[in-house]
């Protein structure tokens, strides 16, 4: 029979392109913080509190209703957490219980079912948009399910935008909204409102509402092509209006890369002086583009992918080429063998 205790238990399961032994930082982070947001929001509901278009949190209601995560489960990345405070257990079976029994369906897309428990369109509105941001980003690579005290799956993140979709409908939301990800020109800040102005590829100027940690990037990246994710309102014909809660913002500045060290095959090296390459960024393909010594040209969705693919193709030539018997190659190998192991030394 369960305790109490135990209906305040549940567990987030990570997946990461089949992958469920690690998380990215960023994933794990944004997870927690969004599930956390949940809970203080239902237990705003659950004392009969008013909300507004902005939700703040007393600082006794989140140490009442904070997240308490254990260690790990061995054999997979799976974080337990309970809810409540144990200090402070007032109300904590209550929240624990609507937690599982909203968040239950939604999973099953029963949104008829979500309106019961929570009523108001306020509150509604709110709730989703709190469990979008608490969803992985599409081009993380990662996923989650939500189990409960009893190891039932009671929500899977890749099957929750179609259900988030119709509650934002249901609550009145004319204009579509899901979680994506866009690009455009930084063309302006209002830090006072926190948000942005965009110019997206085709022309079309979109505002986004970005969070206070991403303040610290914006800043640093006033102007210039930047990518982000968030809550994307489009219009009936699919255009993006607007974005909500933006956040994984990266920055394309043009810029130099320079390698000075580099491990090839498992063996240390020093590159002298610096290989240099020149990073570009296409808006129209959303891809970033890479070109310089030794004829490399390589592109990638994001910087790191970028990184890598630069890695990669370093070693390629440096097997292929620099380690190769010159009487086995042409004329015009012979002489990249030749600039290859001039420029790299072992370390």
């Amino acid at each position: 029979m369960a305790t109490h205790r135990d209906e305040r238990l549940f567990c987030i399961h990570f997946d990461l392109d089949g992958s469920a032994h690690r998380v990215p930082a960023p994933v794990l982070i944004d997870s927690i913080h969004g599930i956390q947001r949940v809970v203080f929001l239902l237990a705003k509901l659950h004392r009969g509190e008013d909300i507004g278009r902005r939700t703040s949190f007393s600082r006794t209601l989140r140490q009442e209703f904070a997240l308490q995560c254990r260690v790990p489960e061995p054999g997979s990345y799976a974080m337990p957490f309970e809810i409540g405070n144990p200090a402070a257990p007032a109300g904590a079976l209550a929240v624990s219980r609507l937690f599982g029994n909203v968040t239950r369906a939604l999973g099953a897309g029963d949104i008829n079912l979500v309106q019961e428990l929570v009523p108001g369109r306020h509150y509604l509105e709110s709730l989703a948009d709190t469990y979008r941001k608490a969803l992985p980003s599409r081009d993380s690579g990662a996923s989650y399910c939500i189990q409960n005290h009893r190891g039932h799956r009671i929500l899977e993140s890749q099957k929750a935008t179609g259900p988030l979709d119709r509650l934002c409908s249901h609550a009145g939301q004319r204009a579509r909204v899901r979680q994506d990800t866009i690009s455009g020109m930084l063309v302006g800040m209002n830090f006072e409102k926190r948000t942005i102005a965009l110019t997206r590829p085709d022309g079309k100027s979109i505002t986004a509402a970005y969070d206070e940690n991403s303040e610290h990037s914006l800043i640093e990246h006033r102007r210039g092509w930047v990518r982000l994710t968030g809550e994307v309102r489009y219009d009936p014909d699919g255009h993006p209006l607007s974005v909500a809660h933006a956040r994984d913002l990266v920055a394309f500045d043009d810029d130099i890369v320079e390698l000075d060290r580099l491990n090839l095959y498992n063996v240390p090296y020093r590159a002298e002086p610096p290989l240099r390459f020149k990073v570009t960024y296409n808006p129209q393909d959303q891809l970033f583009d890479l070109n310089g010594e030794f004829g490399i040209s390589v592109s990638a969705c994001s910087r790191s992918d970028l990184h890598q693919e630069l890695h990669e193709a370093v070693s390629m030539l440096w097997i292929e080429y620099g380690q190769e018997s010159p009487d086995r190659l042409s004329p015009k190998a012979q002489r990249l063998r030749h600039l290859l192991r001039n420029r790299l030394k072992a370390a």
